[in-house]
């Protein structure tokens, strides 16, 4: 029997959260997977032979994963759920980005670059008033020069971008808001990320009421003129997905797509790029990372210790508190719950539930 000891006690109190060897339909399993006695909560190893119940049935379509490309796109770093925890301030550094529900104030949180409890972030800093009129906010860099820039949508559907104006300078951060056009309102997922690799973020969403997520891909001259070519579907079957992020985990360089799964309340990664059959097309892949996460209303991607890896960040629905897993800075198929250092998390924030945004 493998043994092993976790020492962070009650950081989420998440119940049951197990973590799971293998990919789905896999072979490949750890013969000695065993409970792990985890002291922040039951943490165990799922036998990949047990058949985890209520999962995705998740199809990749579309041209992009018909080997018509010649190479896998370059993900860019930080990645996030609903947007990216991004560098707002031009440190190099990933910031948050949070909305106060009370008062509708959307501040960043300067990163330190290291993993330091509650000095990972550091004060928040007032970028724009009242943005109630917004229903989704996320950040993305929309014209190349490395910033984070604005991005939300609001319920009419109308999608408004605001450059940088060059770093974390209070409610100066940002230029004005310009639209870019309207049509938003039939998409209830959305999250950032370079899908094409050119350097510009686009825009991945789910159409509401489907399991069907899309891509825009973006176009900027850098001048106020943000493009988004129409929607091409590139995955199907995700309509219970929750807190979707798209993000290299697994260092190939290519983004993977990660999500929350309500039915089980699993955690899974989806890499379009595991495996390429004999005639060169890509094989995707899914792989269940772990359960337990109905305990955890919001989920990020951020490189907190700059080791150029994407931590986790995570939100207790029951204390607010939020809690940073650093990334093992390695990736095995045959092992992906080693994929994050759950004895190396920390909580970094408390009362978070405050913020009805956090990115």
């Amino acid at each position: 029997m493998s043994e092993r000891r976790w020492t962070q006690k009650n950081i989420l109190k998440l119940a049951s959260l197990a973590l799971v060897v293998g990919f789905i339909g896999s072979n490949t399993m750890d013969e000695n997977a065993n409970d792990y006695p985890l002291e922040f909560s039951d943490i165990y190893l799922v036998d990949q032979e047990e058949e985890i119940p209520n999962g995705p049935d998740i199809r990749a379509v579309g041209p992009y994963w018909q080997g018509e490309r010649e190479a896998a796109p370059k993900a860019v770093p930080f990645s996030a759920s609903g947007g990216r925890a991004g560098d707002f301030t031009g440190d190099g550094i990933a910031d948050l980005m949070a909305r106060n529900a009370d008062t509708g104030n959307l501040l960043i949180y300067p990163g330190s670059g290291s993993l330091e409890g509650t000095a990972t972030y550091g004060e928040a800093v007032k970028v724009f008033g009242d943005t109630s009129g917004f229903d989704w906010m996320g950040q993305g860099d929309f014209n190349g020069d490395g910033l984070a820039d604005f991005i939300g949508t609001d319920p009419s559907g109308q999608l408004g971008i605001a450059y940088n104006s060059g770093g974390l300078n209070g409610e100066n951060t940002f230029d004005t808001v310009f639209v870019v056009g309207g049509g938003w309102q039939d998409y209830d997922l959305r999250t950032t990320g370079d899908f094409n690799g050119d350097g510009i973020d686009d825009l991945l969403v789910r159409r509401t009421g489907t399991g069907d997520v899309y891509v825009a891909t973006a176009s900027s001259t850098g001048s106020g003129d943000v493009t988004l070519e129409p929607p091409v579907r590139i995955v199907t079957g995700l309509d219970s997905a929750v807190n979707m992020q798209y993000i290299d985990v697994t260092g190939d360089d290519a983004p993977d797509l990660l999500f929350q799964w309500e039915p089980n309340g699993y955690l899974y990664l989806y890499d379009f790029y595991a495996d390429q059959d004999s005639s060169g097309n890509f094989i995707a892949k899914l792989y269940a990372l772990s359960s337990g996460w109905e305990e955890s209303n919001a989920t990020i991607f951020a490189d907190m210790n700059m080791d150029r890896s994407p931590d986790l960040i995570v939100r207790s629905v029951e204390n607010g508190n939020l809690v940073g897993i650093p990334h093992s800075g390695n990736w095995n198929f045959a092992r992906p719950q080693d994929l994050f250092t759950l004895d190396g998390s920390q909580i970094i924030g408390a009362d978070w539930n405050r913020n009805d945004i956090v990115t």
